[in-house]
C-alpha cells in the first residue's frame, strides 16, 4: 500500500490517462465491484498484481487501473460478454480507455456523473 496525498494522486491519474498504456475502471454498485474484483482475479493476479491499482480515499470514489499489457481489450471484451454483454456494447467498450463498470442505465448515469467530477477535479489533460 502506498499513501498519497492529494496532488501525488492527481499526478498519477493524469499519468495513467495519457500513456494511453492503462484502463482506468470506475466500478459502480456491487455488480461494478465484482466486475472489478474479476478483472484482478482473472488477470492481474500474483505476480501481475504489480500493475493492478487502486486508489481510495483521497479520490472522490474508487478507481481502478489496469496496465493494457495485462488485459488486452480482446480479452477485456470476451469478459464482458462472458458476464452477460450484448457483443456490439462489450466490443465498444473494449476500445476505450476509461471505463465505467455498472449493472443498468442508471449504473451508467452514476458513472456519468463520476467522470464528471473526476474531470473537474483534473483539469486539462
Amino acid at each position: 500500500m502506498l499513501l498519497l496525498d492529494e496532488g501525488q494522486v492527481r499526478s498519477r491519474i493524469l499519468d495513467y490517462l495519457r500513456s494511453r498504456e492503462w484502463w482506468c475502471f470506475i466500478p459502480d454498485g456491487d455488480v461494478g465491484h465484482e466486475a472489478l474484483q474479476a478483472i484482478e482475479e482473472r488477470f492481474y493476479a500474483g505476480d501481475a498484481n504489480v500493475d493492478f491499482h487502486l486508489l481510495m480515499g483521497g479520490v472522490l470514489f474508487p478507481i481502478a487501473f489496469g496496465r493494457k499489457s495485462r488485459m488486452t481489450p480482446a480479452q477485456f471484451c470476451k469478459l464482458v460478454i462472458d458476464r452477460g454483454a450484448p457483443k456490439e456494447y462489450a466490443s465498444r467498450l473494449s476500445e476505450r480507455d476509461i471505463v465505467g463498470l455498472g449493472e443498468n442505465n442508471e449504473s451508467s448515469e452514476c458513472v456519468t456523473l463520476k467522470l464528471e467530477a473526476l474531470s473537474a477535479w483534473l483539469g486539462p489533460l
